[in-house]
Parts: structure tokens; sequence; C-alpha cells
């Protein structure tokens, strides 16, 4: 994804994104399920839900299986490790410290033990494979897990985060906090960068599988995978979207939009609650879902960075069309939440322009590398 700055001029976003889901065209349904997770990496297991749940709905094959039962509490800690990734990664370049390669690579491993444990076959879910009921490990797992976080995000103190209510709490939160939470919290707050990059917000409604089949069915599929829409409107679908009704979330948004402070605020109370369902081995409800009619089948997964849709259509037993709308076309097309965001920076030179499109890249997290362009004329 190429994005271009200027100060003269609207930023322009170009999706260099190749149409990925066409392999699997011709495919059986147990052909696709074997080719997605090695087609779509990122977010893998979301998308082999997805994949999973799609196929299932349109071949009329009933509820889930056991797999992608294991497969939604895979993605509930794919999500969690995807914002950690980004916290313990990205975020503290943000404020000037070193990344904590430290508690990443502990994540990561632990990343890794978890699937060991949890799937029968880590490389190769499918409708047919089922789960081995490793508890012990699983439960040994967790425990370290949350440990890790709590520690390295939140500097021993997620269950002060877990409390917070109102800007208030969040305030006296940040106190004698040295972590990274509390420094890009504090960073804004020093800054005056508060309500950095805000626009008129359009949420992504909360839709059942059903309802977005409908809709699809009635569209240009070929333009709703390049720039999807809810009724003619350019929506997001962000960690702020999915938290925005959390009560801290609310007065922050009333107070001061859906800037930079209520963003990386969202994404922290929506690790804290993906904490919450990796410690009691739940996913969080109406986190996916499908539905099927007349051979074709739609799969709503809400992965990491936003919503996840498949759409499927088969015949004679083999894929004749086959769509993945990911988070990034929400809210990378042209005229969604990152452009707007961009066009709603205040730097006045180049230097704090960059610094600023850095935040609000952090931010949105698309979910694809991007190059930045500056025009410093």
């Amino acid at each position: 994804m190429l994005i271009e700055l200027g100060a003269s001029r609207p930023p322009r976003i170009v999706s260099t994104r190749p149409d990925a889901a066409k392999v699997l065209l011709g495919k059986t349904a147990e052909e696709v399920l074997a080719t997605v997770p090695l087609v779509f990496t990122l977010c893998g297991n979301a998308q082999s839900l997805a994949a999973s749940l799609a196929c299932r709905a349109a071949l009329g094959l009933g509820g889930e299986t056991e797999a992608d039962a294991g497969l939604r509490m895979s993605v509930v800690l794919e999500s969690l490790r995807e914002h950690c990734w980004r916290i313990l990664l990205d975020w503290p370049a943000l404020v000037g410290r070193p990344p904590d390669k430290a508690a990443l690579a502990a994540l990561m491993g632990l990343d890794r033990q978890y699937k060991s444990a949890l799937l029968d076959d880590a490389e190769a879910v499918n409708a047919a494979s089922g789960l081995p009921g490793n508890r012990f490990a699983v439960d040994r797992i967790r425990a370290e897990l949350l440990a890790l976080l709590d520690h390295a995000v939140f500097g021993e103190n997620l269950t002060g985060w877990r409390q917070l209510a109102s800007e208030a709490d969040l305030l006296a939160w940040l106190v004698g906090q040295n972590c990274i939470a509390a420094a890009v919290i504090g960073a804004l707050y020093r800054w005056d960068w508060l309500v950095l990059g805000r626009t008129e917000p359009a949420w992504l409604p909360e839709l059942a599988s059903g309802e977005w089949f409908e809709y699809l069915a009635a569209r240009d599929l070929d333009r709703f995978g390049r720039e999807p829409d809810w009724q003619g409107v350019c929506c997001e679908s962000t960690p702020l979207s999915r938290q925005r009704r959390h009560p801290l979330l609310a007065e922050l948004l009333a107070r001061y939009g859906n800037g930079l402070l209520a963003r990386f605020v969202a994404v922290l109370t929506e690790v804290a609650k993906l904490v919450d369902y990796v410690a009691v081995g739940e996913p969080p409800p109406r986190m996916a879902d499908a539905f099927g009619a007349d051979a074709g089948g739609l799969a709503r997964v809400e992965a990491a960075r936003g919503l996840l849709m498949h759409w499927v259509e088969f015949a004679a037993g083999r894929v004749v069309d086959y769509r993945v709308i990911a988070p990034t076309e929400w809210n990378c097309r042209p005229g969604a939440v990152l452009a707007q965001g961009l066009r709603a920076l205040t730097a006045l030179d180049p230097e704090s322009l960059r610094r600023q499109t850095a935040w609000w890249l952090q931010a949105i997290d698309p979910c694809v590398p991007y190059r930045l362009a500056l025009d410093e004329t």
C-alpha cells in the first residue's frame, strides 16, 4: 500500500494488494480449507475459521466442527498476539524507547506452545481435525501468558486497567506507571494530541452473517471487494468501533472524539478483554458466525484489526466465486478512516507530519505493508 502525503493536497492511498482469493477458484471445499492458511498467512487462524464456516454454510453441512471450536480460541489468542506484537515492537518507537524484544520472544514462544497443545495439527486445520484436550498444558500456558502481558504491557496493573470506567480513573492509573501503555497514553496528554486525527465517525453496524449475505447478494462483488460499504456509507471496523460502548471509551469519545487517545485506549481495553477470554478458555460471544443458501455461504469473523468476511459460491462441488473482505478494505479504502484521519493531522512541517503520521498509522494498524511518500514542497 502506498500512502502519499503533501501539505497542499489531500492524502492519496493506493492499494497494491493482489486478489489472492482467485487461487481458490475451481477447488473443492477440502482443497479450500487446505489452501487458505498457506495463502492468507496474516491472521491465518481467523482466515481458516472464516473459510471453514463459509464452506460448511454453503454446502449445508450444519453446525461447526470440533476444529472450528478450537479455531475460535486460536483466533482469540491470535488477536491478542497481533495487538501485543504492535504494542511491544512498534509502540515503543513512538515514545523513543527500544522494542521489548524479550517480552516479544516470550509471547511468540507461548503462542506456539498454546497452538501445539490446543490443536491436533497446527499446520493444517480442516473440518475433519480435532482437539487433543491437553488441558494441563493449556492451563499452564494461559497462566504464563497472562503474567507476561500483565507485566510487559500494563506494568503489573492489569487489574487496575480492567476497573477503569472514566477519564479520571485513567489519569489516576497513569500515576507512577512506567509501562509502555502508560508511556504512550501519557505522551498523548503531554503533547496535547488527544483529538489528533478526529473525524466524524461512521461505525460499521454489528450485523449477523445472514444480514451480510443478503446485502452482498445484491451487490457488485468486484466493487464491494475493493471498496466495501454499508448502504453506501464508508464505515470503519476497528478495535475502537468494537469497544466504543465501554464506559471509559464512551466518555473519551464524547470529550475528544475518535482521535488518537480513544484509539490507543481502545486497543489496550481490547487486549484486557482478550486476556480475560483466554483466562477462561471461552471466545467472545458473536465473534464469528455464518449463513448459507443456494450453494453460497458467507462467514464473518472478528479478527484483530476488524471484521473479516469470506464469501463463497459452489457449483457441482467446486468453487465458482470466492471473496475475502479484510479489515484493510474497510479502513484503508479511499475516503475511509485512514485517509480521513491523515487529512485531519495538524502538523505544520515535514518532520512533525512524519511523526503524526506514524502515530495515526499505528492507531489504525493496516494489516498490509505500506510505504509513505511525503511531498515536502
